[in-house]
């Protein structure tokens, strides 16, 4: 009696283990199939979205410009862009010219609202902005005044990484005091993305 009953706790203990084992191979897909649609998810999240800072970097009719770009969306299409400037003479009057506004400089900003395209397999956009902009100069003008006005431009967006891009733009604006500044215009500069929840995988999932 007591051989049987050994031989029957045997057996029941093998077939616990052969159970055991039949299951572990299970949960390891359940969790390698998990892995794959997290990175598939990871993949598919698109590049550009969020609030972004910039710096830019132009000419603006006769003048050098500068200046910060805060881009707040309000859409994943359109939203509103906060501009700091900064505009100067060009360089190249600084040694070259005796006038009393051979350093003029002027401080002011812009408030604009933007338009962009989808991004393109994930590396590039089009996009249009303008609004109202105020310019008060700070060196180089007797008796400165504040000038209020206006301009746009339209643009490209390149992606360089998942949060960060480059991009070039051409258009026109009003000017400042005197109409310095007026014109064309014609920057560059780079934006950064640190809210973005894209990550390296989407790039290279689009690569491939």
């Amino acid at each position: 009696m007591m051989r049987h009953g050994c031989l029957a706790l045997a057996a029941m203990g093998l077939l616990f283990a052969s159970e055991t084992a039949g299951a572990e191979p299970s949960a390891v897909r359940v969790e390698r199939a998990t892995d794959s649609d997290t990175a598939a998810s990871i993949a598919r999240r698109p590049v550009g979205l969020g609030v972004s800072l910039g710096y830019e970097d132009g000419i603006w009719g006769a003048a050098w410009l500068q200046g910060l770009r805060v881009k707040i969306p309000m859409h994943p299409r359109w939203g509103m862009a906060l501009r700091p400037l900064t505009m100067m003479q060009m360089p190249m009057k600084w040694t070259y010219s005796e006038g009393s506004d051979a350093y003029r400089t002027d401080v002011g900003g812009r408030v604009e609202l933007y338009a962009a395209s989808p991004v393109l397999l994930n590396f590039a956009r089009v996009y249009a902005s303008g609004g109202p902009q105020v310019f008060y100069a700070v060196a180089g003008v007797a008796g400165p005044k504040a000038m209020f006005g206006g301009g746009g431009q339209v643009g490209c967006e390149f992606f360089v990484a998942p949060r960060a891009s480059l991009f070039a733009e051409l258009g026109g604006t009003s000017g400042a005091q005197a109409g310095f500044g007026a014109g064309g215009s014609a920057m560059i500069g780079l934006t950064w993305y640190p809210w973005s929840y894209a990550r390296s995988e989407t790039l290279v999932s689009t690569a491939r």
